[in-house]
């Protein structure tokens, strides 16, 4: 007759393997998703010949902010522009009518072009889309850790929005680990 210690661990080694199966179904899932997104992008990338920009934007609980824009000419990283911004400004007055409401200047900001690009540590990575596409396809390959959750996004007109893992173990301002867009701007040269 088993002992209830063995009916405890054959039950976590149950729920352990059948919670391994569910990850593997949404990654294929995510993974076709992933991969008919990728044919969009590659339609617009040839449509706009490798001219466009993306955004990454990062919030803390603070109100902390950073906003990095990179640039590709010709499927080519040719700048990367970098703004931080700080905590949540106090309340603003009604802006009267016409008028115009305060600029927020941002506590730092620099841009990159030519041997400078990825001289700064601070901001994403100048990277292209298609080298966001690899790393998100990996990111969904990978098997997650009992304590990472991964979330896989994408804008309304299907391309990749973010494809990211997290320690839900940290309750406030968790590390992404991955991929995070907040826009796609598809440009002439």
């Amino acid at each position: 007759m088993p002992t209830r210690k063995t009916i405890s661990i054959l039950t976590l080694v149950l729920v352990a393997s059948s919670l391994s199966h569910h990850n593997s179904v949404f990654a294929e899932a995510e993974q076709e998703q992933l991969q008919a997104s990728q044919l969009k992008w590659e339609q617009l990338r040839a449509s706009c010949e490798g001219n466009y920009s993306y955004t990454v934007t990062t919030f803390s609980f603070t109100g902390y902010r950073t906003t990095t824009t990179v640039t590709i000419r010709d499927n080519k990283v040719h700048q990367r522009k970098y703004e931080a911004f700080g905590g949540a400004p106090p309340v603003p007055l009604p802006v009267k009518p016409n008028g115009k409401p305060p600029v927020i200047k941002p506590l730092k900001s620099w841009t990159e072009t030519g041997a400078k690009l990825g001289t700064h540590k601070e901001g994403a990575k100048p990277q292209t889309l298609d080298v966001l596409y690899q790393l998100a396809a990996k990111i969904i390959q990978r098997d997650l850790a009992p304590h990472e959750k991964r979330y896989v996004r994408f804008f309304k007109n299907g391309l990749l929005k973010s494809c990211f893992t997290i320690d839900n173990r940290i309750a406030d301002d968790a590390p992404i680990n991955g991929v995070s867009i907040n826009s796609i701007t598809p440009s002439d040269k």
